[in-house]
């Protein structure tokens, strides 16, 4: 018995040294375990690091972009994400270094700017941004239960609304000041000229003028056809039209057709810039070449006043925004140009914008890419700038009457072209 026991204890001495040295080979294949942040590991996401913004402490209204200059950024699209506060902004472009956003929707003090890049752990913030309104509410006509047709600026930056049979006065606080009663069930375009004098036409054939001191309305002259816009040059001709020729009306109240073929155009809006008519048309001819809906420009004979030339700028009705969108075909509404040459252009069917800008890169593009700003302005019937950095936007000529009758204020950012007639 006592030799058994022995053996046993001899066996089960073996069987446990075995037992450790297995576990001891087996150990030395076990490897440690992996660390979540390993700071020595070149592969990594590098926390992204914001060295400036521009503008750096203010985007006012008007700023269509907004710039950050940094360190380890992405060049993944699916990587980077911009935000400030809360509020995801839409990447314009993106580079290891620079992150170009849009406009966020937003406004307010102190907003942080924030960038986010997948796989970092650390978020770069640039605090203390202060975001202007885009756009404000500026003259409310609900109450005067009528279309807003056409309105323009003087150079005091007093308004005016022609409506059916009458035009009001809006003074630069967008408070309703005085009307004046007209003969015109339907004003098409109204424009501030010399001496105080409004001119309008009213798709007749006589261009009237009404003057803002005492009220007195008269035909200043007659046009021989209809006519729908006008506009004023350096030396205070009108050109005006509705399709197909183009008139001139100079201050001695003559009146003829000028040069320029628009056989087959119906004329949108008219703009004088540098030496230059613009004109905003559709086209209704047979020749392919020439696209629906465009600006076209015609240069101004200073001294006769004549138009010469054709020219496309702006090609409208073959960009991406003037496509046929379900049972829709957007089209041009009204056009402004800036004293840098930027071409503004609005549409009131458009179902995501309402406002494009053609800049020195010749192309064509929403004014703000953030469809969310301008969400609660879908038509823009007009726009008219303003003496100073601001652009109005008439809502009310397509609408029902009472409805959409808020006149808006729109920063811009740069100051509109000379307008001539404000004098």
């Amino acid at each position: 018995m006592i030799m058994i026991k022995k053996l046993s204890n001899t066996y089960a001495k073996r069987i446990i040294l075995g037992i450790l040295l297995i576990v001891s080979f087996a150990c030395n294949e076990f490897e440690d375990i992996p660390k979540i942040y390993d700071p020595d590991n070149k592969d990594a996401v590098k926390d992204p690091v914001i060295r400036a913004v521009e503008p750096a402490d203010s985007i006012i209204a008007g700023i269509r972009t907004v710039i950050i200059d940094g360190e380890n950024f992405s060049i993944n699209p699916d990587s980077v994400a911009v935000y400030f506060d809360n509020y995801r902004s839409v990447i314009s472009s993106f580079g290891p270094n620079q992150i170009i956003v849009h406009r966020p929707a937003i406004a307010g003090d102190l907003i942080t700017l924030k960038v986010m890049i997948y796989g970092a752990l650390g978020i770069a913030r640039y605090p203390d941004l202060y975001i202007q309104e885009a756009w404000t509410n500026y003259a409310d006509f609900t109450s005067v239960n009528n279309l807003l047709y056409t309105i323009d600026m003087d150079k005091d930056e007093n308004m005016y609304v022609a409506i059916r049979r009458a035009i009001y006065k809006v003074n630069p606080f967008g408070e309703i000041e005085t009307s004046w009663s007209t003969n015109q069930d339907r004003p098409y375009d109204i424009k501030a000229g010399p001496d105080n004098y409004l001119y309008f036409v009213a798709n007749r054939r006589d261009l009237y003028r009404l003057s803002t001191v005492t009220g007195a309305q008269e035909t200043f002259a007659a046009l021989g056809q209809t006519a729908i816009v006008l506009d004023f040059d350096q030396n205070l001709n009108i050109y005006t039209g509705k399709r197909d020729i183009i008139v001139l009306v100079k201050p001695d109240r003559s009146v003829r057709e000028v040069g320029a073929s628009y056989n087959d155009y119906d004329f949108i809006d008219f703009k004088v810039y540098n030496g230059y008519l613009y004109v905003a048309a559709s086209y209704g001819g047979r020749d392919a070449a020439v696209p629906d809906m465009g600006v076209w420009k015609s240069a101004i004979d200073n001294e006769t006043g004549d138009l010469a030339g054709n020219e496309l700028v702006v090609d409208w009705a073959n960009s991406e925004y003037g496509q046929q969108i379900g049972t829709v075909t957007p089209t041009i509404s009204s056009m402004a140009i800036s004293e840098d040459g930027d071409i503004l252009l609005s549409s009131n069917d458009h179902p995501q914008y309402s406002l494009f800008i053609y800049d020195e890169t010749q192309s064509l593009l929403p004014f703000y890419g953030d469809t969310t700003i301008m969400k609660d302005v879908p038509k823009a019937d007009e726009i008219v700038w303003g003496s100073s950095k601001s652009l109005y936007i008439n809502r009310s000529n397509s609408m029902t009457a009472g409805k959409d009758s808020t006149i808006l204020k729109l920063g811009i950012g740069e100051n509109g072209a000379d307008y001539y007639g404000r004098q």
